[in-house]
């Protein structure tokens, strides 16, 4: 059990420039701010004569996909660049540590192309857009803002107005923007401007990660998330991304994915920072996680305009189980109740219920305990990322059930789990996002099915009442699925990174497409089509002799 304490944490410092504090958006677009937690989920549906509810987030079901900007474009410098550029954690063996030796500079293209990427999005009928704000591109060195997307933006603006004929002003307004963008849209910010105003013409709802495993060199040097002294650096992230974009952000997530980094990264070591069952240390980078997340809530609500910002998390829910019961199976089933409590359900869900964190490791039981004593965590939405159930082998390989179908991951289809796990997450009394859902398959030959499967069990359980607001697709283009690398064909587009296949949709992917341009917007007239949709289906079944 490798508990090694961490390099020395970051001491506080201000950034050297203020971002924006708002963007200039016409009135005809301009999106209103409202709450999220509103009315229970049995309201009839608002009068169709009240144009305040068309955009009210209490009354909408939002389709879409979810991208990770790392995973599509890279990095200079972050803990997965420096991790995919090596070769942890067998490096002294020659091993990689991404699958295909082909690495991210052979990236989708995302940062470059979002404008093609966002229309291919809206053209499925999505009307919402889930990405991750960069960390280490905002702030690639403590307190440094980056400022090579001003330079982009400048060029782009001063074009505009030379073609609307004011060249005669083209020298004083270079020297005018250059200085206003010096003091308020520095970085990389202006290039994720640009992007909101893409998803923004295209009709996006944009729901922002604030981390999605991602996270500068500096920070991870320093200790990360394993040395509560480093939770402040994060909360100055947070409000500085809040600042620039929270006039035109409604839905934030703090965090994505907590636990599965917890896994990947602490127990089985094929992410930064690569440790090999360092159980300690994954609990203490947990709790340090779940305790910034509390910070960085409340420093965002503290903010202007942070009253009307929507804060949730988002977390996979994964559970494991041994293939049978029996002596032969005896350690596979040990393993898959280590494995279910490690990948975090069971700590988080205790968590959101209770306020109290409680990690466990093998053979000595309690090894950290706290209870906020503010009570239950603050959040105003959950993020359900949900993909499958792992079954292991009596050999401890990853296998399936008989009737099941793997996928080309390490699990099989097994649409019975999201509704599982959204009755699950009901208790938590807030509203609730899935914020992923896909399948790897290179042949394309399930996709389809498993599309229909997964989205009927989510119209299951909002025909059963259950408060889920919409659902995001994983992903819309193929790229790098961490340690698998491309090998792993997650997008609704192929993309291959020998440029033979660029965007192409799948045919497996039309079955999204089409659900989603016949689903409704409205979140009661969805619940009705659930239901209706749910009845159908068993009259049929009772029709067919209960078959």
């Amino acid at each position: 059990m490798n508990d090694t304490p961490p390099a020395a944490p970051i001491s506080p410092t201000t950034a050297t420039a203020n971002g924006p504090t708002s963007c200039t958006v016409s009135e005809q677009t301009r999106t209103p701010q409202n709450e999220l937690n509103g009315p229970p989920s049995n309201l009839p549906s608002p009068p169709a004569t009240a144009p305040t509810t068309q955009n009210d987030l209490r009354y909408r079901f939002l389709k879409g996909v979810g991208i990770s900007v790392w995973q599509c474009s890279g990095d200079l410098g972050s803990n997965w660049t420096r991790f995919a550029r090596g070769r942890w954690p067998l490096r002294h063996f020659g091993v990689r540590a991404v699958r295909g030796g082909v690495g991210m500079e052979k990236a989708n293209g995302f940062w470059d192309r979002y404008e093609e990427d966002i229309k291919l999005a809206a053209d499925l009928g999505c009307t919402s857009f889930r990405f991750s704000l960069e960390w280490a591109r905002i702030e690639p060195e403590r307190g440094v803002i980056d400022m090579e997307a001003v330079r982009r933006r400048v060029v782009g603006l001063l074009t505009a107005r030379a073609d609307a004929g004011l060249r005669g002003v083209m020298v004083v307004l270079m020297v005018m923007m250059l200085d206003a963008v010096a003091r308020v849209c520095v970085g990389n910010a202006f290039w994720y401007h640009q992007m909101l105003d893409c998803m923004e013409a295209h009709g996006l709802e944009p729901n922002a990660t604030l981390w999605h495993f991602v996270h500068p060199t500096w920070f991870e040097d320093a200790g990360g998330f394993t040395r509560e002294e480093n939770i402040p650096a994060f909360v100055e992230y947070s409000k500085r991304c809040f600042e620039w974009f929270g006039s035109r952000i409604r839905l934030w997530a703090t965090f994505n994915e907590p636990t599965c980094y917890l896994l990947l990264g602490w127990i089985i070591g094929i992410s930064p920072p690569g440790h090999f069952m360092n159980v300690a240390g994954a609990g203490r980078m947990l709790s340090t996680m779940l305790k910034a997340h509390v910070e960085a809530y409340r420093a965002i609500k503290a903010m202007p305009g942070g009253d009307k910002a929507q804060v949730g998390l988002v977390n996979h829910h994964i559970t494991f189980e041994a293939e049978a019961d029996g002596i032969l199976h005896g350690v596979a089933k040990v393993v898959a109740e280590w494995m279910t409590y490690w990948v975090g359900c069971n700590v988080m869900e205790h968590w959101m219920l209770t306020g109290e964190f409680v990690w466990k490791v093998p053979v000595l039981g309690v090894w950290k305990r706290w209870r906020d004593p503010a009570g239950k965590p603050p959040c105003d939405w959950w993020g359900i990322n949900y993909y499958s159930r792992g079954v292991v082998s009596w050999c401890l390989t990853p296998t399936h059930r008989q009737q099941e179908v793997m996928t080309d991951m390490y699990y099989p289809i097994y649409p019975e789990g999201m509704y599982r796990a959204i009755k699950r997450c009901s208790e938590f009394g807030i509203p609730m996002y899935i914020t992923e859902t896909g399948i790897a398959d290179a042949r394309d030959d399930r996709r389809a099915a498993m599309i229909e499967a997964y989205l009927q069990q989510v119209l299951h359980a909002i025909a059963d009442g259950c408060d889920v607001r919409g659902v995001y697709y994983w992903t819309l283009v193929d790229a790098l699925e961490w340690a698998t690398g491309y090998t792993m064909k997650f997008g609704l587009y192929s993309w291959e990174p020998d440029g033979s296949v660029d965007r192409k949709l799948k045919e497996g992917s039309i079955a999204l497409k089409q659900l989603y341009h016949r689903l409704p917007d409205a979140l009661p007239a969805l619940r009705r089509v659930a239901r209706e949709r749910i009845m159908a289906q068993e009259l049929e079944r009772v029709s067919h002799g209960g078959r």
